[in-house]
């Protein structure tokens, strides 16, 4: 297990702020951990890894969640509100869209 398996998004943001870590870093690790899991989770339905990296090494914004990766949610029904869409609207590399069964507020 990856020194980045036991943070959440804050303390991801703040290895990326501080140069502890770099965007790049936090995409390529993200892109393994699908790679290896998704074939039994089938959790990405929609691989956006090559757009993912191009982002990664774009200039960092300065948003809470600036250079975290994330895996939007396929978008919620008509009138419903997405639990994630703060963290999805934030500056970050998407590496795909993921499955979102019931539209739970499960992380």
């Amino acid at each position: 297990m990856s020194e980045f398996d036991r943070l959440d998004a804050t303390a991801l943001a703040e290895l990326v702020r501080t140069k502890k870590a770099s965007a790049r870093e936090l995409v390529e690790h993200s892109i393994a951990r699908i790679e290896k899991l998704n074939p039994t989770l089938n959790a990405v339905v929609t691989p956006m890894f090559e757009s993912a990296l191009a982002r990664a090494d774009a200039p960092v914004g300065d948003g809470p969640f600036a250079g975290v990766p994330r895996r939007p949610r396929s978008a919620p029904p008509a009138g419903m509100h997405s639990p994630c869409a703060t963290i999805n609207n934030s500056p970050g590399s998407a590496q795909g869209k993921q499955l979102n069964p019931g539209h739970q507020l499960t992380s």
